[in-house]
């Protein structure tokens, strides 16, 4: 009876336990999301206390055995406090383990309902286990083990990975709690009587230590603790040992030494343990801080040999690079950036300048009233990257300026002012031995950013100096490069200007030559008519000439309106399926006769094995007409004039998709690298134009100037391209032209106005 009445107690005791870390967790100001699934797991824990003190008194209520209620309790535990540990961590889906909670329990309670015999309804856990043949309970334990386990190595294995030192301390501190709970249900499902207690206080004592961690941003370094008591037991053993070794010399001499003698020597041998105790003492207080604390530095050491490096510095970079030499010795970090905030209207521009380790180098702009560089401004001291990341009162923190300062990788921010302007900012990485850092430390690390502040404004006014400097050298190199380019636009204005008379002397040349011919033979004909010598071979003669003369008149005034349109991207076209092959046959097919009439050999390779292609029929055989007529014109009496084609696949990296490849070449006189550009402009024309005549097969005849600019149009609003090769003009030696077209298969669409065409 007693031993119920001492369970009944016990449990009573943790519940009350529990109740108390509800109550507190429900006290808080907003409960976040991890605080929640702690309250929900202390509720439970309340429910699991007063079912067990219920059942310890062996109530006729309760028709469950202890065993089989330990093992629902413990799977219920297990699964509710693993929904508890995914919220701690911030990893996804804790629900799925509240939800597996009920689930798993039905499971074992209506797999013991169906072999009560072999399972756990009449006997304890441990029993049920030793029991031959019975697999049930061996698998609901094995499972409840490897879930355990999994959940342990998982938060283990988040301390590890914690990119802040905080961070991990605060993982750490799960983990043990993680531990303690995980180890009490063990206990309890296994042993009974004072391990049983044992278990139940356990558990309490993980449960308050994780609801320590889930309410508490900054939670005591537990690790640091373990390695001060380490440190303390190393030195209390230090002094143990000394006191021993004097003790057992004082007794050695006493026996041994004749009684006048004894004080003498005692008294030697202690002035001999006080002179090692003073020499050794500091060496190994300092060995024991280096080794367990990480710490026995020298502040004023370090500010002093850091204020001498940085007094003759007058370049940023230089300072921050001192600035991570520094911070590497003093508090063992291998990361350090220095980040020169310059205030702007409305914002603050950040420029990193690496002193250590790794950063990003693009500029980052905080608004004004930057809730970063309003804290560092308001406090005056460092601020830990971890609280930017977990302290609610930095929640507002805008999402780039949280991402940006993510990015850095620091541990600690610390303000370097200029009077009351914050000028810049020391973005401090994390210890090498992933220890926090102590108040000591950040107080160095306020110290070495204060005397930065005056080695910092010496080093940017010479900066600014430096980049006024290199401002004015590229003003200067700019200027003498727009003298070069508008030297070179004068000469151009110049030739299109000498282009634009030229074109007036060929329009009027060219227009005037048709005119004259339709004036001469219409006086002929009314002459002839007035003295009734017209006769039928007469009239034909006459006719044929004046519509020579028209449509002569007619490509030149239709040349003319094609470049106006082209002028206004009004150049429609009409779009269709067709081929190169049959658009160069045509195309060559109305120059046959000139062919003949130069003796030139036409070769039109065959290109019926390409792809059709969408385009404007008419316009293309109109520009391929020039093109050929073109190599024609400018190829001596006996040249060769040949067309081909080839397919050329989609390239990415040119952004180009598939196409056709079209060269007209011939073996002419040539153009001059000089002209690959001006031949396309409107009205111009290569050579001098009183060397030119008029005509569409003399050699070296020329229009106005209008034929390669309508074809450059054409091309383009097909979305290809266009460009001319050659070695040079040379109407002795004749190095020959090639004229290069590159079509798409599939054009892009181009919205225009309609047009007449031009055949």
């Amino acid at each position: 009876m007693s031993t119920v009445i001492a369970s009944l107690f016990l449990f009573i005791i943790t519940a009350a336990a529990y109740v108390g870390l509800l109550v507190y967790i429900l006290r808080l100001d907003e409960l976040i999301g991890v605080e929640r699934w702690m309250a929900g797991f202390c509720l439970w824990s309340v429910l699991l206390a007063g079912t067990l003190a219920l059942g310890a008194s062996n109530l006729p209520m309760l028709n469950i055995s202890p065993g089989l209620w330990l093992a629902v309790a413990s799977v219920g535990s297990l699964c509710l406090f693993g929904a508890t540990t995914f919220g701690y961590l911030e990893l996804p889906k804790p629900w799925a383990w509240a939800v597996a909670a009920p689930v798993v329990m039905a499971i074992i309670l209506v797999g013991d309902a169906r072999d009560p015999a072999a399972g756990l309804a009449e006997m304890t856990w441990r029993a049920a286990l030793a029991q031959p043949g019975t697999w049930f309970p061996f698998t609901v334990a094995a499972v409840w083990v490897l879930a355990g386990v999994a959940l342990l190595s998982l938060t283990y294995l988040s301390v590890t990975q914690a990119s802040l030192p905080l961070l991990a301390n605060r993982r750490f501190w799960w983990a043990i709690a993680l531990s303690a709970i995980f180890s009490s249900e063990a206990i309890a499902m296994w042993a009974s009587g004072p391990l049983a207690v044992i278990a139940q206080v356990l558990r309490v004592a993980g449960v308050a230590a994780a609801v320590y961690a889930a309410t508490t941003l900054e939670l005591m370094d537990i690790r640091g603790v373990i390695r001060m008591v380490i440190g303390n037991a190393l030195f209390i053993a230090f002094l143990s040992f000394v006191i021993l070794v004097g003790i057992s010399a004082s007794i050695f001499l006493l026996d041994r030494l004749p009684d006048g003698q004894k004080q003498l020597a005692v008294t030697g041998v202690v002035i001999a343990l006080a002179v090692v105790y003073q020499q050794v003492q500091p060496r190994l207080r300092s060995a024991v801080s280096r080794a367990v604390l990480a710490a026995g530095y020298d502040t004023a050491e370090i500010a002093k040999g850091y204020s001498q490096r940085i007094a003759n510095l007058l370049d940023v970079g230089d300072l921050a690079v001192t600035l991570g030499i520094t911070l590497a010795q003093a508090v063992q970090s291998s990361r350090l950036g220095l980040l020169l905030i310059t205030p702007k209207d409305k914002f603050a521009r950040v420029d990193v300048m690496i002193g250590a380790g790794k950063f990003p180098t693009y500029h980052h702009y905080f608004g004004k009233d930057s809730l970063f560089l309003q804290t560092l401004i308001n406090s005056r001291r460092p601020l830990s990257q971890y609280s930017l990341d977990y302290d609610p009162k930095y929640k507002s923190l805008s999402a780039d300026d949280r991402e940006w300062l993510r990015g850095l990788g620091a541990d600690i921010h610390v303000p370097v002012f200029d009077g009351d302007t914050l000028s810049a900012v020391l973005a401090v990485g994390a210890r090498q031995n992933r220890e926090p850092y102590r108040q000591g430390e950040l107080e160095l690390l306020q110290s070495i950013a204060d005397q930065t502040s005056v080695a910092l404004k010496n080093a940017r006014l010479v900066t600014n100096l430096r980049v006024l400097n290199e401002g004015m050298r590229d003003l200067y190199e700019n200027t003498r490069v727009l003298n070069k380019e508008l030297g070179a636009s004068n000469e151009r204005l110049r030739q299109m200007d000498k282009v634009k008379t030229d074109f007036i002397n060929i329009a009027s040349h060219e227009l005037r030559t048709p005119l004259t011919k339709l004036r001469g033979y219409s006086d002929l004909l009314n002459e002839m008519n007035s003295v009734g010598d017209l006769d039928r071979e007469n009239i034909d003669v006459i006719t044929h000439q004046l519509s020579k003369a028209c449509t002569r008149l007619e490509e030149l005034l239709s040349q003319m309106l094609d470049v106006s349109q082209l002028d206004i991207e009004a150049l429609q076209l009409v779009v269709g399926p067709t081929t190169i092959d049959k658009v160069a046959r045509i195309a060559a097919e109305s120059l046959r006769q000139a062919v003949r009439e130069r003796k030139q050999i036409l070769t039109i390779q065959d290109m019926q094995h390409l792809p059709l292609i969408r385009g404007d029929f008419q316009r293309l055989v109109q520009t391929f007409r020039q093109l050929i007529g073109n190599a024609i014109k400018f190829t001596p009496d006996g040249g060769r004039v040949e067309v081909y084609a080839y397919y050329l696949p989609p390239n990415e990296e040119r952004d180009r998709p598939e196409a056709i490849e079209i060269v007209v070449a011939d073996t002419g006189v040539g153009i001059d690298p000089e002209h690959y550009e001006l031949i396309f402009e409107k009205f111009y024309r290569v050579g001098s134009v009183d060397l030119h005549s008029t005509g569409d097969t003399k050699f070296m005849g020329a229009g106005p100037g209008l034929g390669l600019t309508i074809a450059r149009g054409v091309i383009k609003g097909h979305g290809g391209q266009i460009w001319v090769e050659s070695d040079g003009f040379d109407p002795k030696m004749c190095p020959g032209s090639q004229f290069h077209i590159i079509l798409p298969i599939q054009p892009k669409p181009v919205p225009v106005q309609p047009m007449p065409v031009s055949a």
